[in-house]
């Protein structure tokens, strides 16, 4: 078998990392890590978005508090 045509398995355990037990455990975790970093980042609010949702969530279109308006945005977008 070649080295372009020799499988992540098979190269692993010829290069000593694994064995021919764990091999395909740690092949697992090789695909999911590549998978993930192939999947686009997530975008935050938009400058529009923000400002829609400041005015929905103050009273009157005036921020009284600006600490509770960045927990509302925090929560509603801080995972992305």
């Amino acid at each position: 078998m070649n080295s372009m045509t020799e499988t992540l398995r098979d190269k692993l355990i010829r290069c000593g990392w694994v064995t021919n037990f764990n091999a395909d455990t740690l092949v697992q975790l090789i695909e999911r890590h590549y998978a993930a970093l192939a999947q686009p980042e997530q975008q935050g609010p938009t400058d529009e978005e923000l400002y829609d949702y400041w005015i929905s969530t103050s009273p009157e279109f005036g921020c009284a508090d600006p600490v509770g308006f960045a927990r509302a945005v925090l929560a509603r977008w801080g995972n992305q």
